[in-house]
Order: C-alpha cells, then structure tokens, then sequence
C-alpha cells in the first residue's frame, strides 16, 4: 500500500531542496587564520582557526592533503606546456596561440602572446630555444633569449611528413615517417636541414641528449646510436615489458613511459650497455612523463597525473596523485607544480604536500608464492602466507584455481608425483598431501625436521631436503603413508636448494656456494667438492656437465661439473636486483631477479651469458618455472604470473591470476575480505593485519561474480549464472556448495543471519532459501536493497522506498511505503537511522520511529555516489571522482563532513571496519586507514578550536570551512604535522632491534 506518511515526506523533502539551494545564494565564510600551522608529531595539540564573514551553520573539516589545482590559463586547446624553470616562466601553445606565462605572480600572468597561423603539432625546447611544426610541415624556430617578444627565426621548410622533432641545446633533430633524421643547427640566419641519418620507418619518439640519440618504435624497445657528424651509428637496444608513449634523459638515465608497464628507469651512462635501474609499474597506463629534482611526473589517458620519487632510481615510489577530468595531452613540472595541457587551457597543480592517507593498493600483498612445481597442466605453488595452490595452466591466459591445502607452517617449496605433494613448509617439516583431488587435498604424513624446511628433489623412491639451517636430509619415501630419514649431512651454511644427479646431491649452500655430496650411501653422504667464491647460493638447476647457480648478489654462475669433486666456473654474469630462483628451457636461462623481476639470460655460449630480455614484475620475483612458451614467475607479494616468453628480448605478461579482472564488490568476513571479481571468481583476502591485506586463496565460478555477502559462515557470490553457495567455515580453504540457477544475472546479493535476498537485473528481488535452493520473488521494479535487524529496505527508483518486515516463521511482508522528492537509486539503514541516494545527487537523512519516518536532513553530493554504508551514525560514501567520504551522523539534522581521502585509482563499492576501509574498482584490492576523528568545536563568533591527538599521522592537512548548504572553501596545506627534528628519537634497546628486524624482513626477507 501507498500511506499518507510518504505523501507528507515528499512535501518536506521539496521544501527542505529549495531552502537548501536558497542558502547556496548566500557567500562564504572564509578562513583567515590558523594557529599553530604547524605542530610536532606525537604530541597533542590545540588549533584554533579564525574565520571572516562568519555564518549560522558553519562547520570545519581537518582533512588530508593532497595535490589541487592552484590555477589555470585558459586557452583553446592547449597542445604543449613546457617549464621555463630559469626564468620562472612557462610556454604553452594553443591551437592558434603561443604564449609565456609568468609563474611568480599569483595568480600566474601570461606575459606575452604570439599568433600562430598555421597552428603547432610538435613542439620541444632547450634552455634557449623552442621549435614546434604547423599544419604545412614548416618548422618553426622561436628564440626564447628574450621571452617578452618571443623573436621568431627563418622557418624551416621540410619535405615529407614529421613525426617528431627534438632539441640538443641548440641542434634541431627531426623524424621523418620514412624514419630519416634531419638536421640544422637553429642559431645559423641561414640554417637548412640536411639527413644525418636513418632509424626504423616504425621509429615514434626521438630525443637527442649530448651526441647521442635515443628513439622508441612500436615492439622495438629502446634504440641508442650515436648522433654526430658521422651520421646515426647504432649503439644498442633496450627491450621493456611494455609499450614506450614517452621518454626524457636526464644525466645518465632514461626514464620510459611505458604505458601498461608504468614507469621504467634505465642506466645509460655506458650507452653501449644500457641496464635496469628500476620501474614502479603500479602507476596505470602511463603516457607522459616529465621530470623534476628528484621528482617524476607522469600521467596516464585517464586522467590519472602522479608524482613519483625518483631519489633512488632502484626503488621509484609513488607519493601523491591528482585526477583530471580529461587527459592531458602534455605535461610538465616546475619545483613541486603540475602543468598540464587541457582543452581547456593549461592547469597548476600543487604538488607540495604529501598526503596523510591515500587510498591507493600499494599495501595489498597478492601472496608469498615462492616456488613452484608444473607436472603435466597443472602449477603447484608453495605460497609463504598459506600453503600449497594448486592452477590449472591448461590456457597460460587464464590460469584456473582448483585448490589449496592451508599448511600449518611457511611453505617454501614443493615437488609432487603420482598425485602426490611434498610441501617443505619451514619449522614444520615436509608436509606429504594427497592432490589426486585438487579440490580436496589431504594430508598423509609428514617429515619432521631440525631445521627450516625449503626445497626438495625427487630421486626414485628418495626425497633430497634442503633444510636450510638442518642441512641436507635425504629420506625414504616408498611408503608415503610412513616416511623415514635414512641419513643428514649437516652443511656449513644454510641449504636453500638440492639437486641430484646420480650419484651426487648439489646444495646451494648459501655463503658456502654451491656443495657437492656423495649421496651413493644415503646413510651416510659425504662432502666431495666445493664452489664458494664469496656470494649466497640460493638455488641451482644441471644441464650437461654445468650446473647454473645463483648466488644473491652475485648474479649467476655457469659451473664446468665436468669433475663433480672440483666444480669451476666456466662463465658469470651479474644480474639486475638479486638472483634468486632459476629454470632452463632452449639456450636461456629464467632468473627470478627479485625487485628486478624475470631476467631471461642467453647460455647459448656458456663461457658468455648475456641477458637478453626483462619482465619486471611488480611484485619481487622469487621463482620461475618455464613450460613451452610462458614462464609462471612466483612474485612474492605480487602474485603467480603467467609471462608470454615467445619473444626472450620482449616478454609479456599474458595474465596474473590474483588480479586478473576487476573487484565488484567486496564483503568483511571474521578476519577475511571476500572479494567478487568478475571473470576471477571469488578472491580472498586475509585482513588480520588490516595495512597490509594478504591474499588467502581464490574460488573460480562458472560466471562472473558481480556482488558478495556473508553469513553464518557461508558466502553468497552474485554471477550471470546465479548464486554460488560457498562454504566459509575455513574461508583459507573456502570450497564452492553449489549453484543456485537463475533465470537473469544477479546485480545485488545481501545477507544477515539465515535471510538472503538478492536483485537481478530486471529489478525484481528475491528471498533464496540457499539449502533447498529456493527462491521466492519479494517485489519487482527495486534499484538496491538492504537488510537491517528485522528489516528489509528495497529502493524502487521513482516509487521511493519500501520496508518489508522480517519475521521467521512468515515471508518478508509490506509494511511501509514511502513517495519521495527524487527517486531513490540506493538504501542503506542502521537501527532507527536511514539513508537514502537520491537520484539528484543528494542523500536524504531519515529516522524512524514505531510507523513515522521523518526526514532530518538533505545532504548534496559534488558527483554521483557510487556506494555508501552506515555504521554507528557515521556515513561513508564513495563517489564518482574516486574518493572517500565520512560524514558524522551523531546529529542527524547536521550532517558534519569529517574527512575526505583522494583516490589513486578507481573506486567502487567498499566495505569498513573499525578504522580500516576496503575498497574495490581495480583488479585488485585496495584500502585506506582512516584518520583519527577530529572535531572542531565553534568557541566564539569567528573562531573554531579542535585538539589534534598525538597519533595523527605525519603530513600536510587541509582545513575545509561548509557552510550551511554544504558550499565549501578549502584552504590547502593548512596545517602540518611533522618530526620534532631538534630531539633525537627516545628508543629503547629493545625497540631499536624490533625496528633492526623489521627494516630486515622487509628488504631481505626473504633470507
């Protein structure tokens, strides 16, 4: 039934919309002072704020800062900006204008303008000169000596079409499409362009730094050659994982836009013999990059600009973002500014302040995978966090999840025959598990061990262990049921790798290198020979008379074993990062190079390894096993990945099996979240250790899984084929029930206690009785719905809202119906508090008592909200500009905004506990820790005071002054929290080795 109540608060929801926009007439209060503006972490203090033109309603937000847009020029669409960082000064070009922009002044002036009749295509400059090419292939030469008259010099008439042009200092270098490179030297009156040479006809981007030139062609990595009066002599390539956009050369390095792959820095200094410095490939799908002291600015098509440090070129990090409304098409950077050209013109962002809390994936761990086993098409993995996974590698492009087994221990190692696993896992021994069954495995026996079980080989009806601090045991394994050590060799070092070849047992040994036992009597093995040339052997494979060894920070060794008794070295190499697991297929060799990734190294000639080509993972790789033409790189913290490795100077990545779809939706279960990723099934994630989410385990689904909920131990997983029924009694070891068939795909599923609803995509909802696999249709015409106590709220979209009663012995029934101003597209509801999204842009604030809703406050929104959630009178929302909102319910006729966190990447649907959100939108998970509550108190008229506690985190604060129509004026950088640098830290003896150790754990952990 429709009741009069709703009629009564449609009226109210009218008349509060047009009280709210007549106050949005009214201006600002604004923020004229704030003392202190700065205060020392760890210690409590009281700030007082003081606001001119102040007004009934204020309130005031300590929010964290980030990056904003501090100005903006307007010009017709801006192709280029370029810093003038000496002069304090930036050029930009519009379609039909050049024009110098005085950066001093505030806000920025521009200073002086040129036509351009011809319009500007390509532009670049040097210190003294700028050239850009028009819409008849003439190259323009502007001096830029005297920037107030922009002195323009002869043009340059150019037969053919120009791809890309660059300056070195004060010699032109242009490229052609055939792949010429013309030149002239722009301070001859009388300057003309003559070939120097020729690269690839695919060549896209040249830049020429100090004689010598760099270019980028599709598929064709990094080309070096020389660039002098001999002509274009080539010097090397550089091979990336991805797709090179953009490039700069700064000093000796070369920083690579490389689209999917993100950020890659290359050491060029010997261009004869360029290498990998490091790469941050977390950033998106990079396009751009400029560069800064210290600083990296790059941005991605959509819309992403991000700044990275740049300080340490091993180890590029992200440390802050900002989002655009279109993509750039150039930028630039100028002492912690942003330029960017728009359509609209060119835009400043300040880039000075580093945020407090970001929302961002660089936290979530995808796994400790660290060494894995193929046996026919399937990929068995020892994973450090949980245990052994078990993939079905059938199709390297979409690897299948059919099973795991939670060990009890770290698991390091494994190697299986017959259906059968043997697991080496840490202080726990090897475990031996049944896998005939991937989807049930179970455990037989198990070996116990005296020191850390790692890695084993399988040698008949032996079992070699490397047992780290235990040495080498070689045990019996006949009768899997009851194995039993037949004899030890205790090691010098710490043995992390076995292999067996007759009558001999290769260890790596660690600082001991690389040991050779007799192994002819397994009762009683003997050291016979030795090869220790200083490093850390980690692991080793035989091929011929050679065993390749790696040796942590010495790259790789190719032994002569020849003479089992005295192993040489017959070649080395060093590798980038540090050498860690390693296969052999053909003539190359697969080194897992940890933060370098995979290298792939040629052994055609033995005596001469040569790396031939790099995949850099973004996680740290630490095993690689090769089959045909893909190599499954164990990436700790990064996941198991699949790397098309057809071409060894170019290897791919086909797909990662633990982000390869976007998250939906995402649930909190116990100490799990429980993620519903499309073309990925459901993925788990273990969130006991809420800033550093661990992936669990995942359940492939026959559809993909657009929403998740949980109850009583069960999960409940929304797909274009129905609900999957998971059983989450163990959810390490979740296991799918069955599969509720539907006859449309599922948009929405929720649950509390024994009742499931869900929402398909024709709007109707339905009660499902998951035991019998039941459904029973409850209303139809519904946009969300939402289970609350004895409650169900099911959002009708134009018919406002309804609330059924929940009751168990009877089925949901109508009790409420409820007309409002705009329609309702979400609900949510905690206790007598509701909350619903309105389609304008708004959420209407509602309490219900006994049969009366009344309505306490609208709350407008600057974009649409994309989910939202309540919790003890605290709202959370995300929005369509990839942030979070928490706004204070405690008075539910003034909502109180208490913090906004910027996105880095994109955000949908979250879930909150405690201080902890997550969220999902990405292919991965990603989360945010939420600030300690701040809360601004009005002590007079024109002043506001708040007492920032001693844990608010280090970084730059904006301070967000709402009036009563929620119009905000933020003032950026407002406050700061920083170290007290004038007192040494106060550290006991004992905190001192716990943050020794942890710094350890983090950088070598791994050892």
């Amino acid at each position: 039934m429709r009741v009069t109540r709703g009629l009564t608060l449609q009226r109210r929801l009218c008349t509060l919309c047009l009280w709210v926009h007549a106050l949005a007439a009214h201006a600002a209060p604004q923020i004229t002072a704030i003392t202190p503006a700065q205060i020392p972490y760890g210690h409590a203090a009281t700030v007082t704020v003081t606001v001119a033109e102040p007004a009934a309603g204020m309130q005031l937000a300590l929010l964290p800062g980030s990056a904003y847009q501090s100005a903006a020029i307007a010009l017709p669409q801006t192709t280029f900006v370029a810093s003038l960082a000496t002069r304090n000064q930036l050029l930009a070009a519009s379609a039909h204008e050049l024009v110098v922009v005085d950066v001093r002044h505030e806000p920025p002036q521009v200073v002086t303008r040129k036509p351009l009749a011809a319009g500007a295509r390509l532009f670049s400059a040097s210190a003294d000169f700028a050239v850009f090419v028009d819409t008849g292939m003439l190259v323009h030469v502007i001096d830029l000596h005297t920037t107030a008259t922009l002195h323009e010099l002869a043009p340059l008439q150019v037969t053919g079409t120009i791809r890309d042009l660059t300056l070195d200092q004060h010699t032109l270098y242009v490229l052609l499409e055939t792949g010429q490179v013309l030149t002239a030297d722009v301070t001859q009156p009388s300057a003309a362009l003559h070939v120097l040479g020729k690269l690839s006809a695919t060549t896209e981007r040249i830049v020429v730094q100090a004689g010598v030139c760099y270019s980028t062609a599709p598929g064709d990595g990094l080309s070096i050659a020389g660039c002098g009066t001999a002509g274009i002599k080539p010097r090397a390539k550089f091979f990336t994982s991805g797709q090179i956009r953009d490039l700069r050369v700064a000093g000796q390095i070369a920083y690579l836009a490389d689209g999917p792959m993100g950020l890659t820095l290359v050491d060029v200094a010997d261009p004869a013999q360029p290498r990998l410095l490091g790469s941050n490939n977390k950033l998106g799908d990079v396009e751009h990059v400029a560069l800064g002291a210290g600083r990296a600015l790059v941005s991605t098509p959509r819309g992403d600009v991000l700044l990275v440090d740049i300080t340490r070129p091993g180890l590029p990090l992200l440390i802050s973002s900002f989002r655009t409304e279109r993509a750039p098409a150039a930028i630039a950077w100028d002492d912690g500014d942003a330029w960017l050209a728009t359509p609209q013109g060119a835009q400043r962002i300040d880039f000075h302040a580093e945020a407090a809390a970001l929302i961002s994936d660089e936290g979530v761990n995808l796994g400790g995978s660290r060494r894995g086993f193929i046996n026919d098409n399937t990929l068995y993995v020892s994973d450090w966090f949980s245990g052994l996974h078990i993939y079905d590698i059938t199709n390297p492009n979409d690897l299948r999840h059919l099973g795991n087994f939670h060990t009890p221990g770290s698991s390091k190692g494994v190697v299986v025959r017959d259906g059968i696993a043997f697991v080496g896992d840490d202080d726990h021994g090897v475990q031996i598990i049944d896998v005939s069954d991937p989807a049930k495995p179970m455990l037989l026996s198990n070996i116990p061990t005296p020191g850390l079980a790692y890695t084993m080989k399988l040698a008949g009806t032996l079992l070699y262990i490397a047992d780290h601090r235990g040495g080498l045991h070689i045990a019996d394994i006949s009768d899997v049921r009851a194995p039993r050590v037949l004899g030890s060799y205790d090691t010098p070092g710490k043995a992390w790798a076995v292999e067996v070849r007759g009558q001999y047992a290769f260890v790596a040994d660690d600082a001991s290198g690389l040991l050779v036992l007799d192994v002819s009597d397994a009762r009683q093995p003997r050291l016979i020979g030795q090869f220790a040339p200083g490093g850390a052997a980690e692991d080793v494979r035989l091929r011929d008379n050679y065993a390749f060894v790696t040796f942590f920070d010495q790259g790789l060794f190719v032994l002569d074993i020849s003479d089992p008794a005295a192993p040489r070295a017959a070649g080395q190499i060093a590798i980038p990062g540090n050498a860690r697991g390693i296969d052999l297929q053909g003539n190359y060799a697969y080194v897992a190079a940890w933060e370098a990734g995979l290298q792939i190294v040629d052994i055609g000639d033995v005596t001469q390894p040569r790396i031939a080509g790099y995949y850099d993972s973004d996680g740290s790789a630490w095993g690689v096993n090769v089959r045909g033409d893909y190599a499954y790189v164990l990436d700790w913290w990064g996941g198991v990945k699949s790397v098309d490795i057809r071409t060894a100077q170019a290897p791919r990545l086909a797909v990662r099996y633990h982000a390869r779809a976007p998250v939906r939706d995402v649930v909190l279960a116990q100490r799990y979240a429980l993620t519903a990723a499309d073309s990925a099934g459901l993925q788990i994630y273990d969130i006991n250790n809420p800033l550093n989410p661990i992936w669990a385990t995942g359940v492939d689904l026959p559809a993909a899984a657009t929403s998740v909920a949980y109850a009583n131990d069960t999960g409940y997983v929304a797909t274009a084929a129905g609900i999957a029924v998971i059983d989450l009694h163990d959810p390490s070891s979740a296991r799918l029930l069955h599969l509720v068939n539907m006859k449309h795909a599922v948009r929405t599923v929720r649950a509390a206690g024994s009742r499931v609803f869900v929402l398909d995509d024709t709007g109707k909802v339905y009660a499902l009785d998951a035991t019998h696999r039941y459904l029973t249709a409850v209303a139809s015409e519904a946009t969300d719905l939402w289970i609350d106590s004895k409650k169900l709220f099911i959002a009708r979209g134009a018919h406002g809202f309804a609330v059924y009663a929940l009751n168990a012995d009877r089925p949901p029934h109508l009790t409420e119906d409820i007309d409002t101003a705009s329609p309702v597209v979400g609900i949510r509801a905690q206790g007598d508090l509701i909350v619903a999204a309105l389609l304008n842009q708004t959420l209407a604030v509602l309490t219900h008592h006994q049969s009366d809703f009344v309505l306490r406050a609208l709350y407008p929104l600057s974009d649409a909200c994309r989910d939202f959630h309540l919790i003890d009178h605290t709202l959370y929302i995300s929005s369509a500009h990839d942030e979070l909102q928490v706004i204070d319910l405690t008075n539910s006729t003034q909502p109180r905004l208490h913090a906004r966190y910027p996105g880095t990447r994109q955000i949908t649907r979250f879930a909150v506990r405690d201080n902890q959100v997550f969220f999902a939108g990405e292919n991965k998970l990603s989360s945010v820790k939420l600030l300690p509550n701040v809360l601004f108190t009005r002590s007079t008229e024109s002043t506001f005071t708040a007492l920032v506690p001693a844990n608010e985190p280090l970084g730059n604060y904006d301070l967000a002054l709402m009036s009563a129509n929620n119009s905000t004026n933020t003032r950026h950088n407002a406050l700061q929290v920083t170290l007290n640098t004038g007192k040494k830290p106060q550290l006991s003896a004992e905190q001192f080795q716990r943050l020794l150790e942890q710094q350890k754990a983090l950088h070598n952990g791994t050892r």
